[in-house]
């Protein structure tokens, strides 16, 4: 994973700092996040504007990108491939990897004689998390 991050870089003629490292490191870590929380997360090692400069840049060169309107996480290439659950009511998130699921998709793909490269697509199921559809408050 870093050294595709470090070429990414290379080919944008974007120099590697110490900052750049541990915003990517820290997304790696915490997987799909909010802004607020990867600041948080990072708070001591790296001012926020820093974070946020960071985090425009990641985005602009396609190594992190935006997952609904709120979360930040790394695209495709710098990370392993999974899905989301979403819950409706509180916002709970679930990553989870399914093979059945991958399949159907490349099934469908083959169907309409598209080639499907198996990384570049995101699927979001959404609905209610256990807690919420028992109606108790996510500890």
């Amino acid at each position: 994973m870093q050294e595709r991050f470090r070429t990414r870089l290379r080919r944008a003629r974007v120099g590697r700092t110490r900052q750049r490292d541990q915003v990517f490191l820290m997304l790696y870590k915490l997987g799909p996040c909010t802004r607020k929380e990867l600041v948080r997360a990072l708070a001591g090692k790296i001012d926020q504007a820093t974070v946020y400069r960071t985090l425009k840049l990641l985005l602009e060169l396609g190594i992190a990108m935006e997952v609904r309107y709120k979360f930040v996480e790394l695209s495709a290439p710098f990370r392993q491939h999974h899905h989301h659950l979403l819950c409706a009511q509180c916002g709970w998130e679930f990553g989870f990897n399914s093979t059945a699921l991958e399949a159907a998709l490349r099934e469908i793909a083959e169907g309409h004689e598209f080639v499907f490269d198996g990384y570049s697509h995101q699927v979001e199921i959404t609905g209610l998390c256990p807690y919420c559809k028992a109606g108790i408050k996510r500890p």
